[in-house]
């Protein structure tokens, strides 16, 4: 009786960590339940010109720019940002130094694209490696209000269980 009862535990054993093992390789980086929303909404304002590196991607539609994306200067002439912001159809401006996208802000800064370039395995379908730079067609001049002092360089860390801030340009309302 022993036996059995040893080989029945072994069985079940094996069976569970063979399960566990499919299912952290099956859904590796996949949330078992899908998020409500996949963008971030509501939020509080920023105080003006606070987050120097946030830009405003749009995209000229009817010969009219609108605001398609935020994005992030990662230098005086690179911007990070969502491949699903980037569409072929249409022409690219960057918006700098904005604070209110609507208002005439004297400090703002545009700039043309030169070149965009969407992550080679981007897939729209499964929102997989959803990331594309945009190269500005000239640098960015530095102000108080618009430029490159980036987030943290790569390698440094913040201190355990410090609060991270998500910053991005559109309404506080949802």
């Amino acid at each position: 009786m022993g036996l059995k009862m040893c080989s029945h535990h072994m069985a079940v054993r094996s069976m569970l960590v063979l399960y566990f093992l499919f299912a952290s390789a099956h859904g590796c980086g996949i949330p078992s339940i899908p998020p409500v929303l996949s963008r971030v909404v509501a939020g509080e304002d920023a105080r003006p010109h606070s987050w120097p590196w946030q830009v405003s991607l749009q995209s000229d539609s009817s010969g009219r720019w609108r605001h398609v994306c935020g994005g992030t200067l990662i230098s005086s002439e690179w911007v990070l940002t969502a491949a699903h912001c980037i569409d072929d159809e249409h022409g690219h401006r960057v918006l700098l130094g904005k604070h209110i996208l609507g208002a005439s802000e004297e400090a703002s800064q545009s700039r043309s694209t030169a070149l965009i370039i969407a992550h080679e395995d981007y897939n729209i379908l499964l929102s997989r490696n959803d990331i594309a730079l945009i190269k500005l067609a000239s640098p960015v001049n530095a102000s108080d209000t618009s430029h490159s002092r980036l987030p943290p360089r790569s390698g440094s860390h913040p201190p355990p269980w410090s609060p991270l801030l998500c910053h991005r340009l559109g309404s506080t309302l949802h």
